[in-house]
């Protein structure tokens, strides 16, 4: 077996910039550990039609790595997929649900190895993609910024990254519905409402039981594939505003950087204070220079994204909703504190309570980025994908 000293990774960055800052995170661990890699920029195709491009591909125990697909689909000049025409496997980290990548997923055009976040994802992907060469569940890491600020000089009380996405104000029609799917897209988005533990995917398996509807493995997969987004942002929207609203009324300041918060419904005081999106570069002394960093994840419910681990590898304790990954290492009011999405005038009034006994919340957050730093960093991630790297050579 060959070892990390022996690999050529083909690196792909470039088009999303929360996925090219992973992408730095990946380059400062290869260097550390003596990995040898090309970086291929998505964005300049002179990174990856040069001749330095072309003899790197040429190498022994060449892989590729990417976020999202980026880079999947590279032709060679004679026209077919580089990576079939090399035999070279590619290795894909998915940060989001794996529907949203049918085009490439569903019929491979290469080895692809798929990293899901939640174990939910994983399922979806061996239930409808098996023609991938591998499948394996890793969570995004954390990242520190290096920059601790004392919990008790923090600034911020409260913060909160990301948005809240537009209203929905039409589902996709479904012909193979009589009603067009307005009974099922009724019956899933109250029941995730009532039920928001549950995945979008469970609910959509839980509606084809209980309905009795005849469907196959195909009309399964275009239930998901296809309405799965939009009554998943429909929960994700409304929970989230409802938080917001639950700590306005507790008398919580919150800062948010993020958009889509303005909404006629929730009207919010000056408490809530919105400001545009910022590049994460920015965002991480912010979360250094907060109390307590707020987290709703997306709807991962067995997984986690990387804003948890973010959270507390910065010093800030972190209140989320659960989820059965962080349930392993984490423990409600010890190192972490969790909240239920239908109980969000609760959540206000835990937040309430650790701002007004700091000594407490610090404690938590030292506890939260001991266990963090221990499990849950972009290292202890690339450790896991560059083993099942080496694993294919």
């Amino acid at each position: 077996m060959i070892t990390e000293k022996d690999l050529h990774i083909i690196v792909f960055t470039g088009l999303h910039p929360v996925l090219s800052f992973f992408v730095e995170q990946l380059i400062k661990y290869l260097d550390t550990h003596g990995v040898d890699y090309y970086l291929a920029d998505a964005e300049h195709p002179e990174t990856y039609n040069s001749p330095a491009f072309q003899e790197y591909v040429s190498k022994e125990n060449v892989a590729v790595f990417m976020f999202n697909n980026i880079g999947a689909s590279l032709s060679s000049n004679e026209g077919v997929n580089l990576w079939k025409e090399r035999g070279i496997p590619v290795f894909d980290c998915l940060v989001d649900h794996p529907r949203s990548f049918e085009d490439t997923l569903k019929n491979p055009p290469c080895d692809i190895y798929a990293f899901a976040l939640d174990y939910d994802h994983v399922s979806y992907m061996r239930k409808y993609y098996p023609k991938l060469a591998g499948i394996y569940f890793s969570p995004n890491g954390g990242t520190s910024c290096g920059t601790n600020t004392p919990f008790a000089e923090r600034s911020i009380d409260v913060l909160y990254t990301g948005n809240c996405h537009e209203p929905i104000l039409s589902f996709p029609k479904i012909d193979f519905m009589v009603d067009g799917g307005e009974e099922y897209y009724q019956y899933t988005i109250r029941s995730i409402l009532a039920n928001p533990s549950l995945s979008v995917d469970e609910i959509i398996d839980q509606y084809i039981s209980l309905s009795g509807m005849n469907t196959d493995n195909e009309k399964s997969y275009y239930l998901k594939a296809e309405t799965g987004a939009f009554i998943e942002t429909v929960a994700r929207r409304k929970t989230k505003l409802e938080g917001m609203k639950a700590l306005d009324e507790a008398g919580v300041h919150v800062e948010i950087f993020g958009g889509s918060w303005i909404c006629d419904d929730y009207p919010f005081s000056s408490n809530i204070s919105v400001h545009d999106r910022i590049d994460i570069h920015e965002l991480l002394p912010k979360i250094s220079d907060s109390k307590i960093t707020l987290c709703f994840m997306p709807w991962f419910k067995k997984g986690s994204s990387e804003k948890v681990f973010d959270a507390m590898l910065n010093g800030s304790l972190c209140v989320t909703d659960y989820s059965d990954y962080l349930g392993f290492n984490y423990r409600d009011g010890y190192n972490i504190i969790f909240f239920d999405l239908n109980n969000p005038k609760q959540m206000a009034a835990d937040i309430k309570w650790l701002l007004d006994n700091p000594k407490a919340a610090e404690k938590i957050a030292l506890n939260g980025y001991n266990t963090a730093i221990s499990y849950d960093t972009w290292n202890s991630r690339f450790d896991f994908i560059i083993d099942r790297i080496l694993s294919v050579f």
